[in-house]
């Protein structure tokens, strides 16, 4: 669900009552006060440079400036999914870090073919071919070293 867009959350956000929303305000103020490293709300406020009571105030709306959020992201490399939801991004499985060596590796041999038929390292060109061949190389020995 991660996205610079807020648009993404919508129907997380609509499908909350007002009391929820209250909550997961409350509760994603919190999270932005730990990827801040900040004390307290009233901190936070301050680091903001808003009025102590605003970050209150979005509680008891129920909303809160996407902006906000999303500079915290950007300031803490924390995932958006966390920062909204609570919920850490799914770390990657065996079956997706196969499939994305797979995906590289069919991009690779695609770029090498590309660059030969565009003649910008020419079949003949012992040079350059030998280069991307040893790029392709360097990438399965990498394979094959990170394979438990």
């Amino acid at each position: 669900m991660a996205s610079k867009d807020p648009t993404a959350y919508h129907d997380y956000i609509e499908a909350m009552s007002n009391e929820q929303r209250q909550q997961w305000i409350r509760d994603m103020v919190r999270r932005l006060v730990i990827a801040l490293q900040l004390k307290d709300r009233k901190t936070l406020s301050l680091s903001l440079g808003l009025h102590p009571n605003t970050v209150s105030n979005w509680s008891q709306k129920g909303t809160i400036p996407w902006e906000t959020v999303y500079n915290c992201h950007q300031a803490t490399g924390r995932s958006l999914d966390w920062l909204i939801t609570g919920k850490e991004p799914a770390a990657p499985t065996q079956q997706n870090e196969e499939k994305m060596e797979r995906d590289f590796e069919t991009d690779l041999t695609e770029f090498i073919a590309t660059a030969q038929n565009m003649e910008i390292v020419k079949n003949n060109d012992q040079a350059g071919s030998s280069l991307l061949n040893g790029i392709m190389a360097i990438f399965r020995n990498t394979q094959t070293k990170n394979k438990p």
